[in-house]
């Protein structure tokens, strides 16, 4: 059973009373109004742009300047840039649009979380593979003549078959010396063109004759 106060609030009272009350409501007021200026903020770093002028670099020494220039915390592992080297930044530019450049070609990421970035390698970066961007390979088989290729090989030949078939399609051990191969190797002989295939040996008399033999059978002509 509830009983009536003996009298009226006295001012003091009345102002505690109310104080208490609006207790709550303030303290979320004032959550809700963090939370705004908090959202506010991380919008305000990330759209605001500078005036920046970083030359190519290692990308250590490229990080420490953007961390300067737009005072922004920069985290990153020395491993993961170690000999990597930044693009030129130069312009006007966001936080975003300035990291991109920084880091374009270079397998690095990036991440934003308000005034702080974070950069690290990529997964393909950290096995020791490389990344590379679309490339288009346009080429011609070879063909029976080598001359004017710069091959050490041949598309295909009619050796020992009679049949326009390469060497793995070939059912004989075959060797190819080329027009370049000889070039390069200063082979100005038949005997020295010999002296490179496999299978074959040779010997000289005391003049300039050669003994020529193929696994084992002298060869007379050739």
């Amino acid at each position: 059973m509830s009983k009536s106060l003996p009298g009226p609030l006295n001012p003091l009272a009345k102002a505690l009373l109310i104080r208490h009350s609006l207790r709550p409501q303030r303290a979320l007021s004032r959550i809700g109004l963090g939370m705004a200026l908090s959202g506010a903020l991380v919008a305000q770093v990330q759209a605001q742009e500078w005036t920046l002028d970083i030359p190519a670099q290692s990308m250590n020494s490229a990080l420490q300047a953007l961390a300067k220039q737009t005072d922004t915390q920069l985290l990153y592992s020395p491993e993961d840039i170690s000999g990597v080297r930044s693009a030129t930044l130069k312009g006007r530019h966001d936080l975003a649009s300035s990291l991109r450049i920084l880091l374009g070609g270079s397998g690095l990421r990036y991440q934003i979380d308000g005034d702080t970035v974070t950069v690290t390698a990529s997964s393909a970066a950290k096995d020791g593979q490389v990344e590379l961007s679309a490339t288009n390979v346009n080429s011609m088989g070879l063909g029976a003549t080598t001359e004017g290729t710069g091959s050490y090989t041949t598309g295909v030949t009619s050796t020992a078959t009679r049949m326009n078939l390469s060497i793995r399609e070939t059912p004989q051990s075959i060797s190819v010396v080329t027009r370049q191969q000889m070039d390069d190797q200063h082979l100005a002989s038949i005997t020295d063109v010999l002296k490179q295939n496999p299978g074959i040996t040779m010997s000289q008399d005391g003049g300039e004759r050669f003994h020529i033999y193929s696994r084992g059978s002298e060869i007379s002509t050739y």
